[in-house]
């Protein structure tokens, strides 16, 4: 099944639904193989607040790409419907292309521009850009553009961008087995990065990313829940506000003295202007020589005729 071009909005739940929230018994009852691209999906949970922009669950094999989604009030993308690391059919997923804002709006918290649930073997998560992710200001108060939740393991996330976060543009990066590698996440508010430590291997990678700060803090205070299993190297760390940059409240040098990051550095990434959100790098950028790959973001979202693809910016 193809769904594309289609523009899907003034919505009283979510956008598009693939799946189930249970596990198919036998193969013809799953719903996968199916394309959703160069949909623009907005303007929803207008009844029922909790609908997201693309939901996806116990379904595999599917490309979710080019997509443009924004303005609902819990996350703009959900993959995976079990909360452990239980056989699932949610697996050998692409989700790319896409470009994810202004979700969860001040109205839900504890969600994401992406949001994942469970055991993902092969799917991939690449070129999209997450920004404006802001939940209801209340107890908890939490959003996060790339949101792992229970489970999740199996992925590849990489060559994303987000930015204009609360709590971080990554959460969990202690899930098993999720290689993120040659994302940015800048300009968060709260936080950068929330990570745990959990047990079950292989433990995750965490290498060529840029971490951008202008406030707030590098990691969250995960009470005495520190992630010191996954793999974290070759990253770029920056704050521009005079302020030190702490790793869970030590140097630098301290922090690589105890394991993590001994290839990484603390330098500005030379972005051409991270105000206007341009985060290309200049030919001088020191991330380059981390083995950073340039992020082209010229292909995300719509693609076709200017009609179609300047259709978002006629949105309130």
């Amino acid at each position: 099944t193809r769904i594309e071009q289609n523009h899907i909005h003034d919505l009283g739940a979510g956008g598009v639904r693939i799946g189930e929230d249970r596990r198919a018994e036998h193969d013809v009852a799953e719903a996968s193989g199916n394309v959703v691209t160069n949909n623009y999906i907005h303007d929803g949970g207008h009844v029922y607040a909790a609908g997201v922009g693309l939901w996806l669950a116990q379904s595999s094999h599917n490309t979710i790409s080019h997509n443009e989604i924004h303005s609902f009030d819990y996350s703009g993308i959900s993959v995976g419907w079990n909360w452990n690391h239980a056989l699932n059919r949610t697996d050998h997923n692409t989700i790319e292309y896409n470009h994810v804002h202004h979700v969860l709006r001040g109205v839900l918290s504890d969600g994401g521009g992406i949001y994942t649930l469970g055991v993902q073997t092969g799917t991939v998560i690449r070129n999209n850009v997450f920004h404006d992710i802001w939940p209801y200001m209340g107890r908890p108060a939490m959003a996060w553009g790339i949101y792992f939740d229970a489970g999740s393991s199996g992925m590849l996330v990489e060559d994303n961008i987000v930015y204009h976060t609360l709590t971080g543009g990554l959460m969990n990066t202690g899930s098993p087995g999720i290689t993120v590698r040659n994302n940015i996440f800048a300009l968060s508010a709260w936080q950068s990065v929330w990570r745990y430590t959990f047990q079950k291997d292989p433990p995750s990678v965490v290498e060529r990313n840029i971490f951008y700060l202008t406030q707030g803090d590098l990691f969250h205070n995960d009470a005495g829940r520190t992630d010191y299993k996954s793999q974290w190297d070759r990253n770029l760390y920056w704050r521009t506000d005079g302020e030190p940059l702490e790793f869970y409240g030590e140097s630098f040098s301290d922090w690589q003295a105890k394991g993590p990051d001994k290839h990484s550095i603390v330098a500005d990434p030379k972005f051409v202007a991270p105000a206007r959100f341009d985060f290309r790098l200049q030919a001088d950028s020191p991330a380059l020589a981390l083995g950073f790959e340039p992020i082209d973001t010229s292909q995300v979202g719509l693609v076709g005729p200017a009609s179609w693809r300047d259709l978002p910016k006629k949105a309130v």
